[in-house]
Parts: structure tokens; C-alpha cells; sequence
């Protein structure tokens, strides 16, 4: 890690999991379960491997780097093992599918309940968000320098965004970089556009010091106020958001293996 921050929100900012849970692999109406998984875990992989499916496997064979492939194996099997908890059925069970655009999504054939799901990943560490209630997206970014950071923004960003972003003390000006670009990408995760959303068509929060939201889509205010932002609890490494069409959503955040981190 070359360059790091803090971010301004604190753990307290979201509600603990003792109000919105009765048990780790529960949901309930509005819940979002926010995992963070540590990539370089090496410990499981026999028997990770042992639960993906072939073309996963395939996947992971066309990595060059033994990393790469590392990184694919772990945050797989590790998602494999939380949706397989919350519908409890048997990991190597589950079978994906992708929705219009290319969104994974779980095979509605291989289930009788709701599970929205939504995976990012970035150097060593994954998200997965889990929800019953709507469509969600996350996103995750390691937190390094970007030289091109003025011309990412330019390309990617709104005329709104850029503006506030101008005006960001230069040695904030990474943090708000990576806010706004992770509530973009988690947001057009969420629709299940992907690639196929123009960036340009919606504005979210920029400043540091402004909470994470959707601020307008084509100029649509209710569509805007139908979704829910909210950010990775502080870390120094990583930056990350998750969005979920559902307002209010009440997160909790753990990690895997299963540990409540408030």
C-alpha cells in the first residue's frame, strides 16, 4: 500500500447487527448483509475446488499468474458457501445463470426463495452482498494511486460530478475519486445494466464529508429516491459501496468466515 485514508464514517453510521438480525444467515424485509472476504487465504482449497463447478474451474485455469487464479478460487468458493448457508442447500449444489445484460444471478429453477446477490472483488479483498428484498449491487476498490485520475473522470463521470470533484482538497481528492466511482459501478450493478448504463445519465455524492447517494437519474427524482447507498464501514485499504433498490435498507456487515464486525 502506497497511499491510504480514512474514511469519515464510522462503524456506528450503520445500524448494528443485533437490531436487524436474529440469526447470522437470516433475513428479514430490507436486509442487506454486506461480506467482506480476505483473498489470501490459502487454507479450504481442496476442498474449494472440490465445490465449483466445472466451468469455474475453467475459469480459474485461465489465469496466467498463481494469484489471479488464488483470488478466483477463494472468493467463489466463498460465495458458494454463504448463499449455500442462507437457502441451505449443499455449495457445490448451486447453479448460476446471468440475467439480460450479463448479471450473475442464481438459477430461479434451483431455488423455491428470493436471494439477490451481487460479488466485487479488488487486490485481496471481495464484497458479497445478500438480500431477499431487491436487486443490489456492491463494488470495491483497493486504495492506490491513480495517475490518470483527472482523465478517469472525464471519461466516466457527470458534468455534477466533475465539478464537485474540482473543488475536493487535492489530498482528499482520491478518497472522493474512489466514493463516486464505486456508488457508480454498484448502482449500475444494481439496475443489472452494467456496461450497458451510461454513466453519464445519473449523479451520485462526490465530497468526502457528503453522505453516499443516488442523486438523480434523467432527471427523475423518485427514481433517484428509490434506492440506497451506503459505504464500506472506515478501512484504510479499501474503498466500497453497496446500493440496493429498497429505501430504507438496513445493513449489516460481517466477514467470512462468519464474524459480526459490530
Amino acid at each position: 500500500m502506497v497511499l491510504s485514508f480514512q474514511s469519515p464514517y464510522r462503524r456506528s453510521d450503520v445500524n448494528p447487527p443485533s437490531e436487524v438480525q436474529t440469526g447470522p444467515f437470516d433475513l428479514r424485509e430490507n436486509q442487506v448483509h454486506l461480506w467482506t472476504v480476505r483473498l489470501d487465504r490459502t487454507e479450504d482449497r481442496h476442498e474449494a475446488v472440490a465445490r465449483l463447478s466445472a466451468e469455474e474451474l475453467r475459469r480459474a485455469g485461465t489465469f496466467h499468474f498463481e494469484r489471479h487464479r488464488r483470488r478466483f478460487i477463494v472468493r467463489h468458493m466463498a460465495l458458494r458457501a454463504i448463499l449455500s448457508a442462507y437457502l441451505r442447500v449443499d455449495p457445490a449444489k448451486l447453479r448460476f445463470t446471468t440475467g439480460e445484460r450479463g448479471k450473475p444471478e442464481l438459477d430461479p429453477r434451483a431455488r423455491e426463495e428470493p436471494l439477490h446477490f451481487n460479488l466485487s472483488h479488488s487486490h485481496e479483498m471481495a464484497l458479497i452482498g445478500v438480500t431477499r428484498s431487491a436487486p443490489i449491487g456492491v463494488d470495491i476498490e483497493h486504495v492506490r494511486p491513480i495517475p490518470d485520475l483527472d482523465a478517469l473522470a472525464a471519461r466516466f463521470f457527470s458534468p455534477f460530478e466533475r465539478a464537485v470533484l474540482r473543488d475536493v482538497a487535492p489530498d482528499r481528492k482520491l478518497e472522493a475519486f474512489l466514493r463516486c466511482w464505486t456508488q457508480k459501478e454498484a448502482f449500475v450493478k444494481a439496475t443489472g445494466q452494467g456496461l450497458y448504463f451510461d454513466l453519464h445519465r445519473f449523479d451520485v455524492s462526490v465530497s468526502p464529508d457528503a453522505p453516499p447517494a443516488i442523486l438523480r437519474v434523467d432527471d427523475d427524482p423518485d427514481l433517484a429516491r428509490s434506492w440506497s447507498v451506503h459505504p464500506l464501514p472506515s478501512d484504510p485499504h479499501y474503498v466500497g459501496a453497496v446500493v440496493a433498490e429498497a429505501n430504507p435498507i438496513r445493513l449489516s456487515v460481517r466477514c467470512w468466515p462468519w464474524q459480526s464486525l459490530r
